[in-house]
C-alpha cells in the first residue's frame, strides 16, 4: 500500500532520503523493475549531483558494488566534506572482498574515533570485519564500546558477531524481529 501512495507523488516532490527509504520496501518486495522505473522517472527533477546520488542509490539497489565504486569517484569531486561517502565506498569494498584496502584507509582515520554515533560505529564495524578477514585481531574494546552506546540494533548486532558471541547476537535479533518489521527480513 506504502508503495501505491507513493506512485501518486509528483517527480518533484521527491528528495534522496526519499528514494533511499522506497529502496528498502521496494528491495523487500522484490521490484527491481518498478524501482529502476520510479528513479528513471524523478532523476530529471536532481542537479547534477542529485541525479550521481541517484546513480549511487541504484547501483547499491543491485549491489552493483563496481558501479558503486564508480559513481563515488564522480561523487568525489562534488564532496562537501573529506569523508561524506567513506562509510559506502568501504562497505562497496567490503563486498567486493578487498579487505586490505579497507583496513588501510579505514585504519587511519578510525584510531581516535569513538562509536558516538551509528555512522561512526558503522565505520568501526567494517574495519573491524576489515582486520578480522586479513588475520588481524580485532579491537574488542571498540566493539564494546559500540554495544554499550546507543548504536542500532543491527550495529550491535554485528559487534557481538564479530567478539564471537553469537547467543546475544541471536537474543538481540530476536527481540528486534518482535518489534520492527524490517528486521524481519
Amino acid at each position: 500500500k506504502a508503495l501505491q501512495l507513493w506512485k501518486n507523488v509528483a517527480e518533484d516532490d521527491y528528495d534522496l532520503s526519499h528514494l533511499e527509504e522506497l529502496k528498502d520496501y521496494y528491495s523487500l518486495l522484490n521490484k527491481n523493475d518498478e524501482f529502476d522505473a520510479l528513479l528513471s522517472r524523478v532523476k530529471d527533477g536532481f542537479n547534477a549531483k542529485g541525479r550521481l546520488r541517484i546513480k549511487l542509490i541504484s547501483a547499491e539497489y543491485h549491489h552493483d558494488y563496481d558501479r558503486v565504486l564508480e559513481v563515488l569517484k564522480e561523487l568525489d569531486s562534488e564532496k562537501s566534506y573529506e569523508y561524506e561517502f567513506f562509510t559506502q565506498e568501504m562497505y562497496a569494498l567490503l563486498c567486493k572482498n578487498d579487505f586490505e584496502t579497507v583496513y588501510q584507509r579505514s585504519n587511519k582515520m578510525l584510531n581516535d574515533i569513538t562509536a558516538d554515533n551509528d555512522r561512526c560505529s558503522c565505520d568501526i564495524i567494517n574495519y573491524e570485519i576489515a582486520r578480522k578477514r586479513t588475520d588481524r585481531s580485532v579491537q574488542q574494546e571498540k566493539l564494546r564500546d559500540i554495544i554499550s552506546s546507543d548504536a542500532s540494533i543491527p550495529l550491535k548486532v554485528a559487534a557481538h558477531l564479530l567478539l564471537g558471541k553469537q547467543q546475544d547476537a541471536a537474543k538481540l535479533i530476536e527481540s528486534d524481529v518482535k518489534f520492527n518489521f524490517f528486521a524481519a527480513n
